[in-house]
């Protein structure tokens, strides 16, 4: 029997991934919001995690060295609706064994489980393209720039978080994520956070 561990904050998506993936024969399926995803992990021993990026208390991404560090035999998806072109290969590179986007359709995460059961890496075929349309090119030069912190910082900050809000949930000082703040705008040249959003969604730089 495989346990497959389902971490995500939205009960909807957790229940249909765990409707999806429990008519296969042999899969067991736990479900858990975000918050205390190491422990939660000793404590069911999976042989696969599905894994959220944008976690109200945690941030996938952070996670993904530790997870590697204490529990290396479990596999890791990363199921995120963050865009494909840049978190995909940021999360390969954190150490995540496949990514799949939530605007793929369910039924696509029993290949993928499957196949990372078996040794195999599950990864959008975008990550690896070279040509791409200018806007996409500039986008992902811009994303480059930052480190996964610094991009965490950015989502918050564009779901409307305040500093302290965002200091409170990565248990940060307000003067850290000032500075995380600060950096985000000296690398991409931007005046303000509203005009780093608009270039990253292809508005274009003024």
């Amino acid at each position: 029997m495989c346990v497959i561990l389902v971490i995500d904050d939205h009960p909807a998506i957790c229940f249909a991934v765990k409707a999806v993936l429990e008519k296969e024969p042999g899969f067991t399926v736990v479900t858990s919001r975000g918050g205390q995803v190491l422990s939660q992990l000793h404590q069911q021993t999976p042989q696969l995690l599905i894994l959220d990026i944008a976690l109200d208390k945690e941030d996938g991404l952070l996670l993904l060295p530790r997870i590697r560090e204490h529990h290396p035999d479990c596999k890791v998806l990363i199921h995120s609706g963050l865009p494909v072109q840049c978190y995909a290969e940021r999360a390969l590179r954190a150490g995540a064994d496949g990514f799949i986007s939530k605007q793929t359709a369910l039924l696509h995460l029993v290949p993928a489980c499957h196949l990372l059961l078996n040794g195999y890496a599950v990864f959008p075929a975008a990550i690896a393209l070279t040509s791409q349309t200018d806007t996409t090119h500039d986008q992902q030069q811009l994303l480059a720039k930052f480190s996964n912190r610094e991009l965490v910082v950015l989502r918050l900050l564009q779901e409307g978080k305040s500093q302290k809000e965002i200091a409170d949930q990565l248990a940060l000082s307000h003067k850290t994520v000032s500075t995380y703040k600060a950096r985000l705008l000296e690398k991409s040249g931007a005046r303000s956070i509203e005009q780093l959003t608009a270039w990253l969604e292809g508005d274009g730089a003024s």
